[in-house]
């Protein structure tokens, strides 16, 4: 009975720790609210700028941020690696923006990472190229 009760303790405290990861056109600097957030962006051939934004209930408490970038292989339709992103967020936030360039079209993946590579978030956004 009290391994269950314990192992319910864990589940709600880890499903407790809310994270949201959004890609928009812009974020308003006072507060992290996304401006036309989306998962699926028409960009153009010459590349397009998006902004990506992680929210968390609580302050991220990281000097730095990775940020790492998959694509979809659309043939064996596996995620293949594609760049790297360091974030500095400030100590007082619990909100952090990056602006990532994307030129080519694809479903991606980004994956948040704390200076301990613990996992923050995960978000996902198509590109299509006009």
């Amino acid at each position: 009975m009290k391994f269950r009760l314990l192992l319910l303790f864990l589940f709600f405290r880890l499903a407790s720790f809310g994270q949201e990861v959004v890609f928009c056109e812009s974020v308003n600097d006072v507060d992290g609210t996304p401006v036309k957030p989306s998962s699926y962006f028409i960009i153009s051939n010459n590349g397009g700028t998006l902004m990506l934004l992680l929210k968390l209930d609580k302050l991220i408490n990281s000097k730095s941020l990775k940020i790492d970038l998959y694509i979809l292989d659309e043939e064996s339709k596996k995620e293949v690696f594609h760049n790297t992103l360091q974030a500095k967020p400030e100590p007082h936030y619990t909100w952090i923006k990056k602006e990532i360039t994307f030129f080519k079209a694809g479903e991606y993946t980004v994956y948040i990472y704390d200076e301990t590579d613990r996992l923050l978030g995960v978000g996902k956004v198509r590109i299509v190229l006009s």
